[in-house]
């Protein structure tokens, strides 16, 4: 369990020894708020949120994965509007913009769900 008694689950290498290497731990609830529930450590950015949102990675999961891009709802992220200034939400948030999670920026989507 994560520090704040949340579960998490564990994804690694396990080496013919029987030692656990490049290990990642990811919590339940980032694994359940992704849309698809995807089990790939790949698919998560270091705050937990997924990559559904992301271009590239819509891009691979039709390519690879065999997904369609009715799939996926929503805008892609292009960057976390509140690196680009206050005039980027022109005074107002995500949520009040009408974007919902999980694809709102992470400040906003945090406090959303605080």
């Amino acid at each position: 369990m994560a520090g704040n008694g949340e579960h998490e689950i564990t994804f690694g290498t396990l080496q013919p020894s029987g030692q656990l290497t490049n290990v990642r731990m990811l919590k339940q609830s980032d694994i359940g708020a992704c849309p698809h529930v995807i089990f790939s450590p790949s698919h998560y950015r270091p705050d937990g949120t997924c990559k559904c949102d992301d271009a590239e990675e819509r891009a691979m999961m039709i390519r690879e994965w065999e997904y369609e891009a009715s799939d996926f709802e929503g805008p892609t992220r292009v960057t976390d509007c509140h690196e680009l200034g206050t005039e980027y939400h022109e005074g107002a948030t995500c949520g009040s913009r009408g974007i919902e999670p999980p694809f709102m920026c992470p400040p906003c989507q945090k406090e959303a769900t605080s």
